[in-house]
């Protein structure tokens, strides 16, 4: 449990987690009603900004993390170089859980606030099926005052065929008003490929148009991945990007494809954390 700190001056992470091995070795892990604040932003690349503040990376063998991040406060942060200043990342045979919840970004200078990495790399070596559980929720989260990057972005590769992957993510009640300044970027972004497999559950989001006016949500997805949407009534992107835009405020417009198969079904929610005092 990481509660009720202020962590000040940061130049570089301030809180990182990394379970791993190969005997099932389980993380619970709370980060909760904290402030971390980073170096005063000195420009891309510069030696003292504070680039990533919460780095959890569940990527190695078959170890499992439960996780919560919820009620806190970042200023200051780039999102430099890892992109994102809370990272999610988890691949191979591990078990990822956890939700970002209600947290407040005030800027994201050089990347995004938010970043899932359900990417299926097989780090156990070549022609490795990759079988993971990666079940995420990301709700309520707000901010920044200005952002490189989008808001909130889930990439998914890796993998080959044979692979048994699986994302499960819920992005749901979130705000994000800046534009991004990133060229091509969009504030929320979905990227699957691969043989990767994933069900989203997107509604209730506030989303400011891409760069350049471009479309605030992206949701792409192409080779042999599977996808689904909660609530879609059909297999067609079209009606995805229905759904998409009916049940979120979405600046610039919604973007779905390319493939034209992507089918309904309910995203499972994560298991949390054990309880805490």
């Amino acid at each position: 449990l990481i509660q009720n700190n202020n962590i000040n001056q940061v130049d570089g992470i301030a809180i990182t987690a990394n379970p791993e091995g190969n005997s099932n070795a389980r993380m619970d892990l709370t980060i909760r009603q904290n402030t971390i604040v980073a170096n005063a932003y000195g420009g891309a690349s510069h030696t003292n900004n504070g680039e990533i503040a919460i780095s959890l990376r569940n990527a190695q063998g078959n170890s499992d993390l439960y996780f919560d991040v919820d009620d806190n406060d970042f200023d200051n942060y780039s999102g430099e170089f890892a992109l994102a200043i809370v990272e999610v990342e988890g691949g191979d045979t591990t078990t990822t859980h956890g939700r970002i919840n209600n947290n407040q970004f005030l800027d994201a200078h050089f990347g995004s606030p938010i970043g899932l990495n359900p990417d299926g790399g097989h780090t156990s070596g070549p022609g490795t099926p990759t079988n993971f559980d990666f079940i995420v929720s990301v709700t309520t989260n707000t901010g920044p005052g200005s952002m490189y990057g989008a808001g909130i972005y889930a990439v998914g590769y890796g993998g080959i065929a044979g692979s048994n992957p699986n994302a499960q993510i819920t992005l749901t009640g979130n705000t994000f008003n800046a534009v991004p300044s990133g060229v091509y970027q969009r504030t929320l972004m979905v990227d699957f490929g691969g043989f990767n497999r994933g069900c989203f559950n997107i509604t209730g989001n506030t989303l400011a148009a891409g760069n350049g006016g471009s479309n605030g949500l992206d949701f792409y997805y192409q080779d042999n991945v599977i996808m689904q949407l909660q609530g879609t009534t059909g297999s067609t992107d079209a009606l995805a990007t229905t759904r998409l835009t009916s049940t979120n405020t979405v600046a610039g417009g919604v973007f779905v494809g390319v493939l034209n198969n992507i089918t309904s079904a309910t995203c499972t929610t994560p298991t949390m954390p054990n309880p805490v005092p």
